[in-house]
Formats: C-alpha cells, sequence, structure tokens
C-alpha cells in the first residue's frame, strides 16, 4: 500500500480541485464536499485504492493529505523567505 506518492500529480490533482485549497470557496468548509474530493484525489493517485479496506483507505487518505500540507508548507515558508531576501536586498546601504 506504501506506494510512493507523485508530487506533480498530486499538485495537479489539487490544483484540479479549488474545494480543497481555495478558501473563497463557498463549499471551501462543506465537509462532505471536501472528503469527496479527497477521495477522488486517492483514487487517481493510486490505482489500488478501489480494493483498500477502509481502514487501508483511511490510512492512505491520511498519507495524501499529510504529503499535500508538507508540500504546501514548504512552499510558502519559501515564498515567505524569498519575500525576506528581496526587503534586505532593497534595503539602501548606509
Amino acid at each position: 500500500m506504501s506506494k510512493e506518492l507523485d508530487t506533480e500529480l498530486l499538485i495537479a490533482l489539487i490544483v484540479a480541485r479549488p474545494i480543497l485549497w481555495d478558501k473563497t470557496s463557498p463549499i471551501y468548509k462543506n465537509r462532505n464536499e471536501t472528503k469527496e474530493a479527497w477521495k477522488e484525489v486517492c483514487i487517481e493517485m493510486n490505482s489500488d485504492f478501489h480494493v483498500y479496506s477502509e481502514e487501508e483507505k483511511n490510512k492512505y487518505g491520511k498519507e495524501v493529505v499529510k504529503r499535500w500540507v508538507n508540500i504546501r508548507d514548504a512552499f510558502n515558508k519559501f515564498l515567505k523567505k524569498e519575500k525576506s531576501f528581496k526587503s534586505l536586498v532593497l534595503v539602501p546601504q548606509l
């Protein structure tokens, strides 16, 4: 069950589902819709997902969500560091 998660595929699948990342979406807070979107992502990430037991599906789903959160947080950290670096470069020298 522990297949290596394809980062680029995961990002593409999530970008295609704004309910998972767009806080301005009216259905962003709808748990049923969100759960269904994550299930779709899991099915597309792993062709064997449908044969898993409920426990295995939950475990795999948590792995996928954890991977997404990790990617998102790393990207936000990168953006913050880059913004900080740009502000340091633009400071006039005395």
